[in-house]
């Protein structure tokens, strides 16, 4: 099982998306959570590129794989699409969104690093939670 979480800042990217792709936004999210299972256990493991679609930038929050996804909408060409910060933890099989970005907009190499960053604060966060989610 996939484990998706994602910081607050990546909330209000995705709070504009979701407004963007109106009706379809649920396909979409289908189909992009079904590509991040097929990284995690595809053939390499979560060790190799996905594609076109996922590549790996570096290396984020100790164990954590910094990975730039790439989603193609329907008629909106190649810049179109949008681009996802994720840090995935492959050994947990754990991923955390952190930021969303219109492709067109070009996010530079210094955008998903900073953006990979903030999945420290989100796993300090979850650190200081029991397994029923309460705060200790």
């Amino acid at each position: 099982m996939l484990w998706v979480v994602g910081v607050w800042e990546c909330a209000n990217d995705i709070k504009r998306i979701r407004f963007a792709l109106g009706d379809d936004y649920g396909h979409n999210v289908s189909q992009q959570r079904q590509m991040l299972c097929d990284y995690f256990s595809g053939d390499a493991g979560c060790s190799a590129r996905g594609g076109s679609s996922i590549s790996t930038l570096g290396s984020a929050c100790g164990t954590g794989k910094l990975l730039k996804m790439r989603w193609t909408l329907p008629g909106s060409g190649k810049s179109g699409g949008l681009g996802f910060a994720i840090v995935a933890f492959c050994d947990e099989m754990k991923i955390v969104l952190c930021r969303a970005w219109v492709r067109k907009d070009e996010p530079s190499s210094a955008d998903f690093e900073a953006a990979g960053d903030l999945a420290a604060g989100d796993l300090d966060d979850e650190q200081g939670e029991d397994d029923d989610g309460e705060n200790e």
